[in-house]
């Protein structure tokens, strides 16, 4: 396992102290669900906001062609080149916005037994799973500067074409990077992706994402469906929570909202001086009907609770450090039901309680790792 802050403070010296701070540390329990982690130039806090791959690249074969010309009048001008060797012999992701290139050589590093890392994209080795989706897409987005998009390939998939909200289309052929296959592509800020289809080897569909894309950040895919599905387009959001919290820099204001569409669901926590992240789960996934979280006292930063929750659950009880005791009433949403709140700063959660309409506990946790029930 390589430590991928470590990476990145050598390899960029001072340059990681001018960035802005990163999003609060957050506990979202809504299963196994996919984050974006919308921050500028993908690095701030602690962590990354791409998956990352272990290892050396391995070889292949470059075609060469340039992807997503537009036609007239669709506004952005986007392109990706296939992926290509410098005179270094170094493997490079290319494109360009609106004539403005950008490239992201992969580098192998010494430290961490070689590991391949993007700098640029802040996407290093840490041993990340392979995907089990046709593809996974993650980003990362700042204000001002373009959304940069990683794509892992699944080891059936052959080509990845990206819809675009302005009719632009690019088709993505992988590049194997160690253990996974990937694709590299800059995008300008808040441009939709509206759709991401996968065809295999014999040029059929594998299947097709509906993106969710976080207010003013990038988009990410969440659930895939059959190259045949018709799945409901409608969507729907309400804020689920919102205050005023101390900071390390100052007051926050802070909101809580929850999404539902043919993505799945997403919960964004979103903070003023602190940033926005975006966790997202399939479609299909069931909600817990208790409130995992992690004993941390929250001091000088915002410590989020966060969740989908079942539908059966009526109310909860967050018991604090202090003694007090918040009470919690989930939000209905489109079938389905969501809480969130900020600790108080200098408190810890002592446990979380969740109760049905006739008062019946449902769930107690502790701050164990699993809930019990």
């Amino acid at each position: 396992m390589v430590n991928d802050e470590d990476i990145i403070t050598e390899h960029l010296g001072t340059d990681i102290g001018r960035v802005e701070p990163g999003p609060a540390p957050v506990d979202a329990v809504i299963g196994q669900g996919k984050a974006i982690k919308a921050r500028r130039r993908a690095m701030a806090g602690s962590g990354l906001a791409v998956a990352a791959v272990l290892g050396v690249g391995l070889p292949l074969a470059l075609s060469g062609h340039q992807a997503g010309v537009p036609s007239a009048g669709t506004g952005h001008r986007v392109t990706v080149d296939a992926p290509h060797k410098d005179a270094k012999g170094t493997t490079v992701f290319s494109g360009s916005i609106d004539g403005h290139a950008w490239n992201a050589p992969v580098e192998v590093l010494h430290r961490g037994g070689g590991a391949a890392c993007i700098m640029s994209f802040g996407n290093c080795a840490s041993g990340f799973p392979v995907t089990t989706d046709p593809a996974a897409l993650s980003a990362s987005s700042g204000t001002g500067q373009p959304d940069q998009y990683t794509v892992d390939f699944r080891a059936d998939v052959k080509r990845v074409e990206i819809a675009l909200q302005n009719g632009q289309t690019l088709p993505l052929d992988p590049m194997p990077v160690s253990d996974h296959r990937l694709a590299l592509f800059e995008l300008p800020s808040g441009l939709r992706i509206s759709r991401v289809t996968a065809y295999g080897a014999d040029g059929n569909g594998v299947g097709f994402a509906i993106p969710f894309q976080q207010p003013g950040g990038a988009s990410t895919t969440v659930t895939w469906n059959a190259p045949d599905a018709t799945p409901d387009l409608s969507e729907a959001s309400a804020r689920i929570a919102s205050g005023v919290t101390p900071g390390m820099t100052g007051e926050e204001k802070w909101s809580v909202t929850a999404y539902v569409g043919p993505y799945g669901q997403c919960v964004v926590q979103s903070a003023s001086r602190s940033g926005t992240v975006s966790r997202c789960v399939n479609r299909d996934t069931k909600p817990p009907t208790s409130l995992a979280f992690t004993r941390v006292k929250a001091n000088g930063m915002p410590y989020w609770l966060q969740s989908e929750i079942d539908t059966s659950v009526d109310h909860l009880d967050v018991a604090y450090s202090d003694g007090s005791t918040k009470r919690l009433t989930p939000t209905r949403l489109a079938g389905h039901a969501f809480v969130g709140l900020v600790v108080p700063v200098g408190l810890e959660v002592e446990s979380v309680t969740t109760f049905d309409s006739a008062g019946r506990q449902l769930g107690l946790d502790t701050g164990d790792a699993a809930p019990t029930k």
